[in-house]
């Protein structure tokens, strides 16, 4: 895969391990086939039940692949009532926080945000913009 931040060029994988490698949360990555076999690689389903939000591998890398992801990852606080998160993944979203600009167009980080509206606990999601400095600037976008 190559990567520019945003647009990137994928060749189809050839196995659900390494379509999974594209993912950016472990419970993103999980696979069901018809005869209800679950392949999960990166324990996406405990990660579910604990309600636990984590990036697949090294938070930074993920999100320098794709901006988009920092703003996955701010919707998805509102999927649990009490979200786990790592310091990681919280760090890395403030540090790249302002080259999100950079690589997102506004109509998409707009349509990204406006879904936190639907999401089930989406003071999480609000609360969490505001908590941070760095992020104030996406509040208008809800």
């Amino acid at each position: 895969m190559k990567s520019t931040g945003r647009h990137s060029k994928v060749a189809p994988a050839q196995t659900l391990k390494e379509d999974s490698e594209r993912r950016d949360f472990t419970f993103n990555s999980v696979y069901i086939n018809l005869e209800g076999e679950v392949f999960d690689f990166y324990s996406g389903v405990k990660d579910f039940y604990e309600n636990h939000l984590r990036f697949i591998f090294n938070p930074i890398d993920q999100i320098q692949q794709d901006y988009l992801r920092a703003l996955r990852y701010i919707r998805f606080l509102s999927l649990f009532k009490n979200t786990k998160t790592r310091n990681e993944d919280i760090d890395a979203i403030l540090l790249l926080s302002k080259n999100i600009f950079d690589f997102v167009k506004e109509k998409k980080i707009s349509q990204e945000l406006k879904k936190i509206k639907d999401m089930p606990f989406s003071l999480n999601s609000l609360n969490f913009l505001k908590k941070h400095q760095e992020l104030k600037d996406f509040l208008q976008f809800i």
